[in-house]
């Protein structure tokens, strides 16, 4: 009797960690199919695989980065900000705020580095302000967004929902054959 109670809080708890990544997920790949060339977000929140340790001890290599939309009056010096360049996403402090011509630009740096990043940037590139991060969880949800992965974990557990009901009627069934026996021969 403990053993299928240990049973049911485990699979009720695996239900609670799992359909709300689901969920994320599913929002992620609509997003991503209407718009192929924004990231997609929930909410104004942004996640980002970090892929490099120039953010360490802050952020490291496979941390799950969460970034909040915001404007440009939300940013201050020595806030950690992701944004787009020509060769991906990037993560990394502000650590001065140029004003020329009335136009705002970003000196940024990565924290483990020694010197300013060479290009600095525009608000345009902005995603958004670094408010927290998951340990090591990136590369897991870098294999939910592959799509064929996520088609695959979405089929087992529509495949054992399938199998439980399948159980539970076989069961049913069984109880109202045996009253419907034992009904029968008194």
């Amino acid at each position: 009797m403990k053993h299928n109670f240990l049973k049911y809080i485990l699979i009720r708890l695996l239900y609670i960690i799992l359909i709300p990544i689901i969920i994320y997920n599913l929002i992620i790949v609509v997003q991503t199919i209407i718009k192929p060339n924004s990231v997609p977000n929930v909410f104004g929140i942004k996640t980002f695989d970090i892929i490099s340790s120039s953010m360490a001890p802050m952020l490291n290599v496979n941390d799950l980065a969460f970034v909040k939309t915001c404007n440009i009056e939300d940013l201050n010096e020595n806030d950690v900000i992701t944004f787009k360049t020509e060769s991906g996403y990037i993560t990394h402090r502000i650590s001065k705020i140029n004003t020329e011509n009335g136009k705002i630009s970003f000196v940024t740096k990565g924290d483990s580095n020694k010197v300013v990043d060479i290009k600095t940037v525009d608000f345009s590139q902005v995603e958004g302000k670094f408010f927290g991060k998951i340990p090591k969880v990136g590369s897991i949800l870098v294999l939910l967004r592959n799509k064929d992965i996520f088609l695959l974990i979405i089929s087992f557990l529509a495949l054992i929902y399938f199998y439980k009901k399948k159980k539970i009627y076989k069961k049913i069934y069984r109880k109202e054959k045996r009253t419907e026996y034992d009904l029968n021969n008194t």
